[in-house]
């Protein structure tokens, strides 16, 4: 998104936040996902920045489900929830449960829970470089450690049980089948959840290294209205106090350059900025949330807002 001064018309470029998201909101300013374990906190290191990237060759991971094969998402990374941030990727099953759920690194399982609520039925594993990939919403899983599931319950005689495993106990090579696919949990239809967390349990997004040929994008996002708000005693946008609110009429611009304001925006004092669109990837007919924006003013860069890294809320004390 471009800002150009008086007498010179805005331009909204790389649009990349949904439903009227306030520019300047940060991630760990959003109230999370509920935490989905009873799990004392694992670390006492330091929160990273939502700047912070850890080390991942591209291609690491392999994608869990129909790997090569063209897919869909759901819901991307970064969407705007009641009261979080989407922290992963929401992957199509075809419309159907038991697409076979594969391994996306070496590592091994650290945890599983099995659940009516949240994420359901849920798979954890831990590769070697300390990351975690989580798969939720499954309908069953696979192997030696859905055998320990189903001892364990018949131990306790329950269902919903979560269990924690030793390094060692259940290893896994990339590719393994772990689960299959299902709709469990506060699922709104049958899609695996996909994340990737750091060991602060931080959400980071899969795509972010390199992305996956199984997800293709090169649909423009669809800009439907920005707003400046005033947000201080004294600033004022167009003469007065409060926000206004424009509708581009103009079509966007050539090889997905984006959209044009082509009148003058009068505002002064501190103002906010605000933007309402969607995205969509290759060949999918739903709307997705945007996850990058960037704010240029006279063509000099002033703020870029990546949601790639959320923080994922603690446990409450007990």
């Amino acid at each position: 998104m471009s800002f150009f001064a008086q007498h010179q018309p805005w331009r909204l470029l790389g649009v990349a936040l949904p439903f009227g998201l306030l520019l300047g909101l940060q991630p760990a300013a959003c109230g999370g996902q509920e935490p989905d374990s009873t799990e004392p906190a694992r670390s006492t290191l330091p929160t990273p920045t939502a700047n912070s990237r850890p080390e991942v060759p591209n291609g690491y991971f392999l994608f869990p489900i129909k790997p090569g094969q063209q897919n869909f998402l759901a819901a991307s990374m970064g969407e705007l929830r009641p009261n979080h941030f989407h922290g992963g990727l929401d992957i199509k099953t075809d419309g159907r449960v038991d697409l076979p759920v594969h391994a996306s690194q070496d590592g091994y399982i650290s945890r599983l829970k099995q659940s009516s609520f949240g994420y359901g039925n849920v798979l954890y594993i831990t590769h070697p470089n300390g990351l975690t990939t989580v798969y939720g919403h499954l309908n069953h899983f696979k192997g030696p450690v859905a055998e320990e599931l189903r001892r364990r319950q018949y131990e306790k005689q329950t269902y919903e049980l979560e269990l924690f495993f030793k390094p060692g106990q259940f290893p896994v090579k990339r590719g393994d089948i772990v689960a299959l696919s299902g709709n469990t949990g506060g699922s709104a239809g049958p899609h695996v959840h996909w994340e990737v967390r750091d060991q602060q349990d931080n959400q980071l997004n899969p795509l972010q290294w390199g992305g996956f040929q199984e997800i293709q994008d090169h649909v423009a996002p669809s800009l439907q209205a920005f707003a400046v708000e005033a947000l201080s005693i004294d600033a004022r946008v167009q003469n007065r106090f409060g926000k206004a609110v424009f509708v581009p009429k103009t079509p966007p611009l050539l090889n997905g350059g984006g959209y044009v304001w082509a009148d003058t925006i009068a505002a002064n004092g501190t103002v906010g900025l605000l933007v309402q669109g969607f995205d969509r990837f290759d060949q999918a007919w739903n709307k997705n949330g945007f996850q990058k924006v960037d704010v240029l003013v006279n063509g000099q860069p002033l703020y870029s807002h990546v949601v790639d890294n959320i923080p994922f809320p603690e446990a409450p004390a007990r």
